[in-house]
């Protein structure tokens, strides 16, 4: 019996002394590092090989303020493909770099998880991002508690509470996850990084009742790169959009521009004329919105003839009323230089000379801002102006700024947030931080990636939303439904430096006020600008074609193109080569022009032509075509000029000020008033 008892212990302590070996070599197998890094400690474990490369162990814990993000063979890194398949990702390598406080795992199939540890003021912040390489959406790291911390729910939102301080999380934690996610799918809690949002953030609760915004750049939706990924998917929807569009044949005019200009912008322009030849919309549906892509603008161009009057119109009546809502005005400083009036310009800074910035909303002081910026380049002399103004502006904007639900929002009376103005404010407020102090670029991109969270794959936004609660409590917001913002009508809310899109194009500070162009082109240059020439060098792809309109182009008895003199023809934009038209009467050339390289020019001979070339007359053409070799028009205006003179009428007497800086022996376009 004792023989068996015996027997019955040493097996016993055998096992056990395996199962403590194999436990022991689990754990201390390799070399255990640890670090520091603000409120952050990373430990792990890591071998070097015969070889003397260093390989990963797991598990791996990356600890902060009560949250514990770690990988462990248990529990991977997942990672979700193209078609939802889940697998798991093995750990390749650990990487510090000292120099950005930051630690990063290599996973396999090229994806980088890194960890950054922040502290601003008060605030500490761990922020995690993931690059995830073509083909993966999103990747699944796991999360816990840590033991001397407790998850805390207060007015709808998570918390973690840790010591005497809450922690607040920014980005999928997998909270109120459904049974379709694949976090929910998974035992515990995981941290969701995606393409559409591959940063989250961890960080101190400090409920104010006043938005400090220098604590803005340190959120997640501030940061460049959420701002680009939300772009990024905006821009793919708006091609998605495009394309279901025109398979269904139901494609509206500002769609159809959207999507021909982000195809531009990735260099596929003539994919998208392709796809989208002339015909995708009737001829009479067409207005000059699309004409720079698909001709006619001889015809089209009444259409922006009238709508920049009844803008002057409108402008004038604001001024003149001492009106703020001229200040919710898109491009008010380049329409009124080359297209408003002297006293206009003066009424305007008469207007900000005694303005109350006090009565400003937010859309308006944003205005004000957009109107010192232009003002730096085509008024300097009026800078005096602004002093007093642009720190109220900043100070109304920061009152009218609210944090709901992780998001940044701008409502002029805190009750709604206007999508449009909201949009326009941040664009003016991307350029003001390029200018002035960054935290407004931070400001504008968070505002844009806050809304862009509610649009869809048809790239739709609703026109508005209703705030409700207060800060003391709650606040939320709801989508107004009266109506949506399509993919056409956000495009250039969202993406208004895209050249590629059809735009008005001052040449005032390059040539002289008044003179400008109505374009696609990547951009439009003046190398020379004198009483008697004025050459124009155009951007735009090799082999393609665009259509433009000059405007305030003086009278000239000779152009040239690729070194060519070219002779008007009404017919011009029939013919499969560069052509012109040119009315005399309101100082517009139409132009086509067939790129034969990047850069092209165009040379005009300004005034009448020479005695000795004006009684030269050029012979015609035998093949019909608008070009002639070594021939220059006629000075005499033809009959396709006259006709083109009765088809786009444009208000006469709408001068641009003559105080923008002037080239020498420029001439100058009389003010009718």
């Amino acid at each position: 019996m004792k023989h068996i008892v015996g027997r019955v212990v040493a097996y016993t302590v055998l096992y056990c002394s395996v199962i403590f070996g194999i436990f022991v070599l689990q754990f201390t197998k390799g070399q255990t590092f640890s670090l520091t890094l603000g409120s952050m400690a990373v430990t792990g474990r890591q071998e070097r090989t015969e070889a003397g490369e260093t390989l990963p162990l797991l598990p791996l814990h990356v600890v902060s303020n009560g949250l514990d993000l770690y990988i462990s063979e248990q529990n991977p890194v997942y990672a979700v493909d193209e078609s939802d398949s889940v697998s798991a990702l093995r750990v390749l390598a650990y990487q510090f770099y000292e120099a950005e406080a930051r630690f990063s795992v290599h996973c396999s199939d090229d994806v980088v998880i890194s960890f950054f540890s922040e502290k601003r003021g008060e605030v500490d912040s761990l922020l995690v991002e993931a690059v995830l390489p073509e083909g993966i959406k999103r990747v699944l790291l796991p999360w816990k508690i840590t033991q001397n911390a407790g998850i805390e729910r207060a007015d709808g939102k998570i918390f973690v509470r840790s010591g005497k301080k809450q922690y607040t999380f920014t980005g999928s934690f997998g909270f109120d996850t459904d049974g379709e996610n694949t976090a929910a799918q998974l035992e515990g809690p995981h941290l969701v990084l995606a393409k559409t949002q591959p940063i989250a953030s961890y960080k101190t609760y400090l409920p104010l009742e006043e938005l400090d915004i220098t604590t803005i750049p340190s959120m997640v939706q501030a940061s460049a790169e959420s701002y680009t990924a939300a772009l990024n998917t905006f821009s793919s929807a708006v091609i998605h959009a495009g394309t279901q569009a025109l398979s269904a044949k139901q494609i509206t005019e500002k769609t159809l521009t959207a999507y021909i200009a982000e195809m531009g912008q990735r260099g596929k322009f003539a994919g998208a004329m392709e796809a989208a030849p002339a015909q995708t919309l009737a001829r009479n549906v067409r207005t000059y919105l699309s004409n720079p892509f698909y001709n006619n603008i001889q015809e089209t161009h009444v259409g922006l003839a009238a709508d920049d009057t009844k803008k002057r119109e409108l402008y004038a009546a604001l001024i003149t009323d001492n009106s703020l809502e001229i200040f919710e005005q898109d491009g008010l400083i380049p329409f009124l230089t080359d297209r408003g009036s002297r006293r206009s310009i003066e009424g305007l800074f008469r207007l900000i000379g005694k303005l109350d910035a006090a009565q400003l909303n937010a859309r308006q002081a944003a205005g004000v801002l957009a109107v010192w910026l232009d003002c730096t380049h085509y008024y300097p002399e009026q800078k005096a102006l602004f002093e007093d103004l642009l720190p109220l502006c900043e100070k109304k904007i920061t009152e009218s700024l609210l944090l709901i639900n992780e998001g940044l929002y701008l409502s002029n009376n805190g009750t709604y947030i206007d999508s449009t103005a909201s949009l326009t404010s941040a664009q003016i407020l991307m350029r003001y931080g390029a200018v002035q102090s960054s935290v407004w670029q931070s400001v504008a991109r968070m505002l844009i990636t806050s809304l862009l969270r509610y649009s869809g794959e048809s790239a739709g936004l609703p026109i508005g939303f209703t705030i409700t609660g207060s800060k003391s409590t709650q606040l939320e917001i709801t989508a107004d439904d009266s109506g949506m913002l399509d993919a056409g009508t956000l495009y250039p809310l969202l993406k208004p430096d895209n050249s590629w899109y059809p735009h008005a194009q001052s040449l005032a500070l390059q040539a002289e006020a008044g003179i400008w162009a109505w374009t696609c082109a990547q951009n439009i240059e003046v190398l020379e600008n004198t009483s008697k020439t004025l050459v124009l060098r155009i951007r735009f792809p090799e082999g393609q074609s665009h259509y433009l309109t000059l405007h305030g182009i003086r009278s000239f008895y000779r152009i040239e193109m690729y070194g060519i003199p070219f002779r008007s023809d009404a017919r011009f934009e029939m013919y499969n080569s560069s052509g012109y038209a040119y009315n005399a009467g309101s100082k517009i050339l139409y132009l086509k022009m067939r790129h034969k390289s990047e850069y092209e020019t165009i040379r005009l001979s300004l005034g009448s032509a020479p005695q000795d070339a004006a009684s030269v007359r050029p012979a015609p053409s035998a093949s019909g075509s608008n070009t002639n070799a070594g021939a220059a028009p006629s000075t005499v205006p033809t009959a396709s000029d006259q006709a083109s003179s009765k088809q786009t009428p444009e208000t006469q007497g709408a001068a641009a000020p003559v105080s923008v800086p002037q080239p020498e022996n420029s001439a100058q376009p009389e003010d009718a008033e």
